[in-house]
């Protein structure tokens, strides 16, 4: 009986443990029968792949689902993707709405350049499929274009010859055959850009971009406008028939980038290369530019005595517009703290120089003013220094003191010096002690003989060529402008468009310099010039003698420094029937003073300007 009992026990038990065991296995997972996973595939445009990344989310049927496998390369999977009929699917999902039978969307009138890569973008995939596998068709088709160059491109554009439709507001239909087609609306746009971002580095060897461009036949051809960093264009043009195929790239034949010529504005020279920022020098703004032709104080010459940026208006002196610019137009630098003298061009579109202002770098001049009593002109206010001088005190360097050198009636500075010359050195120390911009073939420091210059000397060349000194052989016309005109520099007048003295300032009558020939004029022979004192005021300023540039057969060298102080007027004189222009002049023996000198107008002297 015991044993019965035992084994109907173990029995018990093994049926026990049997049914726990039972109750504790997992149950398989039945998948819903209501989803699937989708395979899709992307179309391979000719030479280039787009690739599935792990961010990529797919739109099937109104409904978005992330990618699930196929990072990295042209096949995914796509899963839990809702079953029906029929599954429209686009890619990328940013760019299209849908109502089920029409795609609506939006192709950007703007492509992004990423460098090292073809990619292919703005333009969708869209693809159709009754059962799990969907190839997406590409809906546009590629440009490529290939060009060589030395500058760095900041854009391209491109327009057909026959105002084609290339970007805006699209659609693509469902219910299309053998592959999708993209329609624009009547008011998409008929141009599309490539963004190059940072700039693309152009080379003598052919860089390419693609633009992605609907399917389309340019029947006129295309044009591209091209831009570079520094805003420089170029119109690049095609008449023949171009036809943009779907899933296919068109190459369009290679050609060098070449910017049309357009104006800017450039430094000219230095008297030191720390002077200007040479790379700031342009008409494009600049942060927190001074404007030193602000209130319409507008002149040939601007004085700095502060480093940063700067800037002015590139107009006349009288405001009036300069050939070949707008009215707007600003000239912009960035000048040092540094002291010199240096000049900056106006260029037009065909690389002439169509003005120049010289920026005067030095402390602030003061005014010097002293009544005259019997002189013509009352009440004188002088500069205390030459015009182009960094000081006005001859102690600390006389040199520095010593201004820069004109002709008489024109604008442009010529570089004066603090040593004798001669014939065979004439320019010597200019070009040693100057910094010139040699990207200007006509921005030199060679004198040129006047009758040597085909067509003659007129205003326009002396503006064109701002740096060159005009000498003649011919005694009879000591002038570097025939036919003579005594009126540039606004005798008796009001200030002219060809004054060089800074806004508030001109060239003085030669009365302005009767008192002073009275005296006390004295000389020192020390440094090689006078200081006048004025006998009531005590005012006084410095007056060095810094020579004088021959313009006759001497070919501009310099001379008598030291010896001889030669200041230029504004006033015209006749002599004998020679026209001149009047000087102060003043040596080391009083008796050779003269406040109202006649003097060739070819020469090359010094200026004291006189406020207006």
């Amino acid at each position: 009986m015991e044993k019965k009992l035992i084994i109907l026990g173990l029995m018990t038990s093994l049926l026990i443990f049997t049914t726990c065991t039972d109750d504790d296995k997992e149950k398989p997972v039945v998948p819903p029968t209501d989803h699937l996973t989708l395979k899709v595939s992307l179309e391979k445009v000719q030479d280039i792949s787009r690739r599935w990344s792990e961010e990529d989310i797919l739109n099937v049927n109104n409904k978005q689902y992330r990618l699930s496998t196929g990072a990295g390369s042209t096949d995914a999977t796509f899963e839990e993707v809702e079953i029906a009929d029929q599954y429209n699917a686009f890619f990328p999902v940013d760019l299209i709405t849908s109502n089920g039978s029409t795609l609506s969307l939006t192709i950007p009138a703007k492509q992004s350049y990423i460098p090292n890569t073809q990619s292919i973008q703005t333009f969708p995939w869209v693809g159709k499929s009754t059962d799990d596998y969907l190839p997406l068709q590409y809906t546009g088709g590629i440009l490529k274009i290939s060009i060589i160059g030395n500058r760095t491109l900041k854009s391209v554009t491109l327009t057909g010859n026959n105002n084609e439709k290339l970007s805006g507001s699209a659609s693509i239909a469902m219910n299309y055959t053998d592959h999708p087609v993209l329609k624009f609306a009547t008011d998409a746009n008929n141009s599309i850009t490539l963004d190059c971002n940072e700039g693309i580095k152009l080379s003598g060897t052919a860089i390419s971009v693609f633009l992605s461009l609907p399917v389309i036949k340019f029947e006129k051809g295309i044009s591209l406008s091209l831009l570079d960093t520094e805003d420089r264009e170029m119109t690049y043009q095609t008449e023949e028939t171009i036809v943009i195929e779907r899933n296919k790239t068109t190459f369009l034949t290679p050609f060098e980038y070449i910017p049309e010529p357009v104006p800017q504005a450039d430094w000219l020279w230095m008297t030191s290369e720390e002077l200007i920022d040479t790379k700031s020098v342009n008409f494009k703004n600049l942060e927190n530019a001074i404007d030193l032709s602000a209130n319409d104080k507008f002149a040939n010459c601007y004085i700095v005595n502060t480093g940063g940026n700067y800037k002015f208006k590139a107009v006349k002196p009288d405001g009036s517009p300069i050939e070949g610019l707008s009215e707007d137009t600003y000239v912009y630098f960035t000048a040092s703290a540094n002291k010199g003298n240096a000049v900056i061009g106006a260029f037009n579109a065909a690389g002439k120089i169509v003005w120049s202002w010289h920026i005067w770098m030095t402390d602030q001049p003061q005014d010097f003013a002293y009544p005259s009593k019997l002189g013509p002109i009352q009440n004188v206010v002088l500069m205390d220094r030459n015009l182009g001088a960094v000081s006005a005190i001859p102690s600390e360097d006389v040199t520095q003191t010593y201004g820069l050198m004109y002709q008489w009636g024109r604008k442009d500075p010529i570089y004066g010096g603090s040593e004798k010359e001669t014939l065979a050195t004439s320019f010597d120390r200019a070009r040693e002690n100057t910094v010139v911009n040699t990207a200007y073939p006509q921005l030199n420091w060679d004198p040129v003989n006047r009758p040597d210059v085909e067509g003659g000397i007129n205003i326009a060349y002396t503006i064109e060529h701002p740096m060159t000194f005009i000498y003649t052989k011919d005694k009879a016309i000591q002038d570097w402008l025939i036919p003579q005109d005594d009126n540039l520099w606004g005798h008796n007048a009001s200030k002219t468009i060809y004054d060089p003295c800074p806004a508030g300032y001109r060239v003085p009558e030669s009365g302005a310099y009767f008192d002073i020939w009275i005296g006390p004029f004295i000389w020192d022979k020390t440094y090689g010039g006078r200081t006048y004192s004025h006998s009531e005021t005590a005012a006084a300023s410095w007056f060095p003698a810094q020579g004088m540039r021959w313009g006759d057969d001497y070919a501009g060298f310099l001379s008598t420094v030291r010896s001889n102080g030669m200041y230029w007027t504004c006033t015209p004189a006749t002599e004998n029937n020679i026209r001149f222009g009047q000087i102060m002049s003043f040596t080391n023996t009083t008796s050779m003073t003269q406040w109202a000198r006649n003097y060739y107008r070819i020469m090359g002297f010094t200026i004291r300007c006189c406020k207006e």
